[in-house]
């Protein structure tokens, strides 16, 4: 899983980019902003199916469906991206967020880790001592697997008072289970929808209903999940004529529209 910061001193480079010649709300952006609606309403629907199945006892059939409604909630942040200029139509990510399931697992853990260490980075008494360590990384002086460890240790230091802390060390764990095994999440899925079985030794292998309320916890964080990703989601899109909010559409573009060209160049 990588792991993301926000960059306050690049704020003021970023707002600085000439914006003058980016449309807010031309046609293809028009079609973004309706998809992610869509999305978001399926996302939903998954959500209240996997609580009723939940609260039916029907535990396996709910993690799988939670995992179903986690896989169309990254495919709106997706689509936010392209909305934000952040991709392009012709990226060679689109056909496999539309059609690989890992992919969509793969960027749902990205974006929860962003939110959840951009939320610690606001409180955290070690702000100066990770945009120093964040400096050293973008130059090339340390790695990205140096840089995670030490980070995570501010983390744990402050684990003992902080919730925050203690979300990004369990992201950390996460991010390590499925690193390990990163089909993690498609075979629970399966598991919690199939039962399988073993001719050889006349066994069943799985079966949906071996899962107890106890093994169903992620779908609380599919439902906080949503929640963040409904009202960030709502609050911009409701607000799109306010010119704050064209304005940092307009900066956002740019910012992305610089950053693909200088990779392009390279």
């Amino acid at each position: 899983m990588k792991i993301y910061l926000s960059n306050k001193e690049n704020h003021h480079n970023i707002m600085s980019i000439d914006n003058s010649n980016i449309e807010v709300m031309p046609v293809k952006y028009d079609f973004y902003s309706k998809l992610m609606k869509v999305i978001l309403d399926n996302a939903n629907q998954f959500r209240k199916d996997a609580q009723l199945l939940r609260e039916k006892l029907s535990f396996g059939h709910a993690y799988s469906l939670a995992i179903l409604g986690f896989e169309e909630l990254s495919k709106c942040w997706f689509v936010f991206g392209l909305f934000l200029g952040e991709y392009e139509a012709s990226d060679d990510i689109v056909s496999d967020i539309t059609s690989v399931h890992l992919t969509k697992q793969e960027l749902g853990w990205q974006i929860i880790a962003m939110i959840v260490m951009m939320e610690w980075f606001e409180e955290t008494q070690f702000q100066d001592e990770i945009q120093e360590l964040f400096k050293q990384l973008t130059k090339g002086v340390i790695n990205l697997e140096t840089y995670t460890k030490k980070y995570m240790k501010f983390a744990e230091r402050e684990s003992n008072s902080s919730d925050l802390a203690q979300r990004v060390l369990k992201l950390e764990e996460v991010s390590k289970k499925l690193e390990a095994d990163n089909k993690y999440m498609m075979k629970k899925k399966n598991e919690g929808f199939y039962v399988d079985f073993d001719l050889i030794k006349r066994k069943i292998t799985s079966s949906p209903d071996k899962f107890i309320l106890g093994d169903i916890q992620f779908i609380d964080t599919f439902d906080g999940f949503y929640l963040y990703t409904e009202e960030l989601f709502k609050a911009i899109l409701d607000n799109l004529k306010r010119k704050s909010i064209q304005e940092a559409l307009k900066n956002t573009r740019a910012m992305f529209r610089r950053l693909r060209n200088h990779l392009v160049l390279k």
